[in-house]
Order: C-alpha cells, then sequence, then structure tokens
C-alpha cells in the first residue's frame, strides 16, 4: 500500500519571502507590504518569525535542512511501521 503525500504548493519563494522582509527593514510601511503582496499580517508575522534577519541563501539553506529532516523521519517512521530494524530507541 502506497502513501501518496500531496505538498501545497508555494506562492512566494524564499528569496522572495527574504527581499519582503528587506523592504520592511528598510523602512517600507508593513500595512503597505503586505497590500501589495497580497498577504495577511499574520503571514508576514509568521515570515518575520522564521526567516527575519536571514540572507535569501540562508533562508533556503534552512528550508532544505528542514525538508531533509521531515523525509529522514518520514523514512525512519515507515521502516519502523514495516517492521524493519531503524535505529534503535532507548539506546543513546
Amino acid at each position: 500500500m502506497s502513501t501518496l503525500f500531496v505538498v501545497k504548493r508555494r506562492r512566494f519563494s524564499i528569496e522572495q519571502v527574504a527581499a519582503a522582509l528587506r523592504q520592511v527593514e528598510m523602512g517600507m510601511p508593513v500595512a503597505d507590504l503586505v497590500r501589495q503582496l497580497g498577504i495577511s499580517e499574520l503571514t508576514f508575522q509568521r515570515w518575520m518569525k522564521v526567516y527575519g534577519g536571514l540572507q535569501p541563501a540562508q533562508a533556503r539553506e534552512r528550508e532544505q535542512s528542514q525538508q531533509q529532516n521531515a523525509r529522514t523521519t518520514r523514512l525512519r517512521g515507515s521502516t519502523q511501521a514495516q517492521g524493519l530494524p531503524g535505529r534503535p530507541t532507548g539506546i543513546r
């Protein structure tokens, strides 16, 4: 039995998010940026929390690292579900 994972397509790339955050750091009012991009203030605040202060290359590295960790976790979970030997639990 195969499981199909549907990944939601992002509307903005990491580089676009970083550029938007830089515009605010350079003095653009948040309300203007939010209106221009068509996003909510909550989305902007989430971007600030996750990517604030990062350069586009750093943000991209962080995103790739998170994706790799998610893949590893899924693989580890699937091997344990199949009863295959994975990382021993309880042993460090």
